[in-house]
């Protein structure tokens, strides 16, 4: 392991995020599996299994691909970059997102993936121009040249079955891998993604209790009750906000 995946999805549905048809209240940090994985990470460091890196993409990725780690969490865009730089040093390999038990369930859950046309007033022919290039960015061909160029996710499955895609991931079976583990992913409430209107908060805190236990020696246990207990009150915040 590298560093943090500060890009990783938080998936708080399976972490014990409080939902139902109303709105988040909390979050559920405080699992055994997650103090688990965390007693583990730091004995990994500990050991010298795993460098001292923190949420920094930048610093973590560089680690990689000059040989200094042996693995890395990642997003899928990522791949194409790390194939360009690692190119004549060494190869690389991909594998299904790790789970903390066999037995967990769960998987990849995509993030990005959003086109948006904004503005107010416009005129009919920019309307129509906004248009037609979203249809472009969505076609199968575009999507296929983006996904065989970075490592993204497509957002069409018509993508996948082009020639062009077809024939870069059968020289390169890296850039299936995550197709495959999404194809095999059980649809539930945890892997449709995280519906939480103070995600980008929620996320950082959980960055910040990691980088806590595994580099500063924090109990998880009480780190994660103690993150638990201030987003309770930034979702209860939020929740006022906007009338819920």
């Amino acid at each position: 392991m590298s560093r943090f995946p500060s890009r990783a999805r938080v998936s708080l549905a399976e972490a014990g995020f409080v939902a139902g048809r109303d709105r988040a209240t909390s979050v559920k940090l405080d699992t055994p599996t997650h103090v688990k994985l965390m007693q583990w990470w730091t004995q990994m460091v500990n050991q010298g299994l795993a460098l001292k890196l923190d949420s920094n993409t930048e610093n973590g990725d560089n680690a990689f691909t000059a040989g200094k780690v042996a693995m890395t969490l990642e997003s899928t865009g990522s791949l194409g970059g790390f194939l360009k730089a690692t190119k004549g040093k060494f190869d690389i390999g991909t594998g299904f997102y790790p789970k903390v038990n066999a037995s967990d369930t769960g998987g990849p859950i995509i993030g990005g993936a959003s086109l948006w046309v904004v503005g107010k007033g416009k005129k009919p022919e920019q309307e129509r121009a906004s248009w037609e290039f979203i249809k472009y960015l969505a076609s199968a061909d575009t999507q296929a040249t983006w996904h065989t160029s970075t490592g993204y996710f497509p957002i069409s499955k018509s993508a996948l079955t082009t020639s062009v895609d077809q024939a870069w991931v059968g020289q390169r079976p890296q850039f299936k891998t995550a197709i495959t583990q999404l194809q095999n992913t059980k649809l539930t409430t945890a892997t449709q993604g995280c519906a939480l209107g103070t995600l980008p908060q929620t996320r950082k805190a959980v960055e910040n209790a990691m980088q806590a236990i595994v580099l500063q020696g924090k109990d998880p246990k009480a780190t994660f009750d103690a993150t638990e207990a201030s987003l309770k009150t930034t979702i209860s915040q939020y929740n006022q906000s906007v009338g819920g």
